[in-house]
């Protein structure tokens, strides 16, 4: 035990997260380490242990006595809201996205990558999660410890610490409210834990946020101005929708950019309304997914990552396509086609899905396209000192796809009628940047990756 008076309980001002990411296996960096950055925003943490085991049958009894254990999987679960002096838990540098098309892409070297081996002195993505629990006789983790007042309590220097090795990402989701702050979920899964209590809080610096720091330090590294759906820009009522041409801005000369939205969704919640020259669109809601699954080369003879922790991913690939998906709901104001069926005598994708949805008419050989745009950009602007603007970017790519239209609500307790419009996208296209600019991908598209 760290603490001299166990905890009466541990509840959010006990717990601090300490994220490092890296393209290379290595599994040893010690929480203290310069890489290991605090995790701003955190709402909730899980962790699930799953230690699987199986039976040996005994042959002529019934009541089996004997099993044997695989590899334990460790699946880690965090929420958090994105501060507008943070970034993306998984995020493209500002100079790949910079690049273009091929060094913003996930399956570049320095992103997601797509193996466990090592090639070009890279490997797939991988975390390094520390939780720090302090104790609950102070208002947060680290808190007071340079508050002279608390000298006298012997825990307040002290933690548990648990380091989760090797952390590949499974899921990343986002929802987009026009109610509230955008929040982010992000799952990882790995086979090892690092129990350290011998750890100072001293030794983390000025990684944690402090109550009082007694020098000119900041006090907190959180400036509690969350990114939320307000700062979702869509384009001018005077615009016209996106005709994949040009990087929709508000004209030539300005750094301001607009969200581009798939066809039918700005058809189906297009409103006619504006205030202060924005564009009122109807959507209640978006949300974004990216599920990565892996496979596993069997290592016959070696139980890798068991022991030898910077191992543990050595034989996984990433499974192609990886799962993106995005989803707009908004209220409804009128119908739209459920049938997209080609050459249906009911529908016309012509009239419906293209040409009035400003697309050229499709040829013979054009219907089955996968050709809608998905780029949602947040504005915000960073205390650096020059009130410089930073745009959060989630860059779905051009290739996605309807993929259903639902509707709910309309109850007899005044609820109205709700319509949600989900895509999906099979060319693992997911860009999540921050950056001074937009940059136009589609333009270094040369054709599948």
């Amino acid at each position: 035990m760290a603490f001299t008076t166990p905890n009466d309980r541990i509840f959010y001002a006990c717990q601090a997260v300490l994220v490092v990411d890296r393209n290379t296996p290595t599994g040893n960096t010690a929480p203290t380490d310069a890489s290991s950055k605090y995790l701003t925003g955190v709402q909730s943490i899980g962790v699930n242990a799953n230690t699987p085991s199986s039976s040996l049958l005994d042959v002529g009894r019934f009541q089996q006595q004997f099993h044997y254990y695989d590899k334990q999987d460790i699946e880690i679960n965090i929420d958090r809201v994105i501060d507008k002096d943070s970034d993306f838990f998984y995020k493209v540098s500002a100079s790949n996205y910079q690049s273009g098309y091929t060094t913003a892409h996930m399956f570049y070297k320095d992103n997601i990558n797509v193996q466990g081996a090592e090639a070009d002195s890279k490997c797939i993505k991988n975390y390094d999660i520390t939780l720090i629990y302090g104790t609950d006789s102070l208002s947060g983790v680290g808190a007071d410890r340079n508050n002279s007042s608390g000298a006298s309590n012997a825990d307040r220097d002290q933690s548990l610490i648990v380091t989760y090795r090797n952390c590949l990402l499974t899921n990343i989701s986002y929802t987009i409210a026009a109610d509230g702050g955008i929040t982010e979920s992000v799952t990882l899964l790995t086979r090892f834990a690092d129990y350290n209590d011998g750890i100072s809080l001293i030794a983390f610096s000025d990684k944690l946020p402090r109550a009082d720091t007694g020098s000119s330090s900041p006090g907190t590294p959180e400036s509690g101005d969350t990114v939320k759906g307000y700062d979702v820009v869509f384009r001018s009522p005077s615009d016209s929708r996106y005709d994949g041409t040009a990087l929709r801005r508000q004209n030539s000369s300005d750094s301001s950019y607009f969200s581009i939205l798939p066809d039918e969704v700005e058809l189906m919640f297009d409103l006619s309304n504006s205030l202060d020259d924005l564009k009122i669109t109807g959507i209640n809601s978006v949300s974004i997914g990216v599920s990565i699954d892996y496979t596993e080369i069997t290592d016959v003879g070696r139980w890798n990552g068991v022991h030898d922790q910077g191992l543990q991913n050595i034989w996984r690939y990433v499974n192609l396509p990886v799962g993106v998906t995005a989803s707009f709901t908004g209220t409804a104001r009128q119908a739209f086609p459920h049938d997209i069926s080609n050459g249906s005598s009911l529908f016309s994708q012509a009239a419906d899905f293209s040409s009035s949805l400003g697309k050229p008419s499709p040829t013979a050989t054009d219907w089955n396209r996968v050709d809608r745009p998905i780029l949602l950009t947040a504005r915000k602007i960073v205390d650096d000192g020059g009130g410089t603007d930073r745009y959060f970017v989630w860059d779905l790519g051009e290739h996605n796809y309807l993929t259903d239209i639902s509707t709910s609500g309309g109850d007899a307790g005044g609820g109205n009628v709700e319509v949600t419009m989900s895509y999906q996208n099979d060319f693992s296209e997911a860009v999540f940047a921050k950056h001074t600019s937009v940059i136009d991908l589609s333009s270094d598209y040369a054709g599948p990756y």
